[in-house]
């Protein structure tokens, strides 16, 4: 039973690591000092309306399905989590996470109904404004999202096929710059007069 365990876990991190990502490289292929895992981020959230929130996400396609966060009237406090990886290609950043879901099938309707289901495409969100509010953070004005943020690439571990240059499992995107400016905004940031 453990070997079974460890042969699909390195069959899982080899498809992994040569699977051809949208953006035209592998992970094995991508210089470690172009790639950051398990970045941790934390940040304040100002007090928020969840209908104000809401209709944000909805407008853009975004939990389509939810229609509150409990009892909630608003949220507020610290959002912290941690971000698989992050890497660097052709000067574009990327947010990297691995899921395991056992899916019937890994085509891109099924993605898409997982990412919906699971409410992964928030989460993506979520992670979206963590690494662009570092990026921001670490690059300063000269940073701008529709340059330097290539988009999520969530990697469905067990449909990927590395051998297939269209591999099943790859779910690929990148928010429009308006969702990610209007979510940091209602989040609390200010912006200074540049575009960030």
């Amino acid at each position: 039973m453990l070997d079974d365990g460890i042969a699909l876990t390195t069959r899982l991190v080899g498809q992994t690591l040569t699977v051809g990502l949208p953006e035209g490289v592998r992970l094995c292929d991508v210089p470690e000092d172009q790639r950051r895992p398990e970045i941790e981020f934390q940040f304040a959230l100002q007090p928020v309306r969840v209908d104000a929130m809401l209709e944000l996400l909805h407008a853009h396609g975004v939990v389509r399905d939810r229609h509150g966060f409990g009892l909630r009237q608003r949220l507020e406090g610290l959002m912290t989590g941690l971000i698989d990886l992050t890497y660097c290609v052709d000067g574009k950043w990327y947010v990297l996470d691995y899921k395991s879901n056992r899916l019937p099938t890994y085509d891109d309707a099924s993605l898409q109904r997982a990412m919906a289901h699971s409410e992964y495409d928030l989460q993506a969100l979520i992670y979206t404004l963590a690494l662009h509010r570092w990026l921001r953070f670490r690059i300063g004005t000269a940073y701008d999202y529709a340059r330097d943020f290539g988009g999520i690439r969530y990697l469905f571990c067990r449909g990927l096929d590395a051998a297939r240059n269209d591999s099943p499992g790859i779910f690929a995107q990148c928010f429009a710059p308006e969702l990610v400016h209007a979510l940091d905004a209602l989040f609390g940031h200010v912006a200074t007069g540049a575009v960030a």
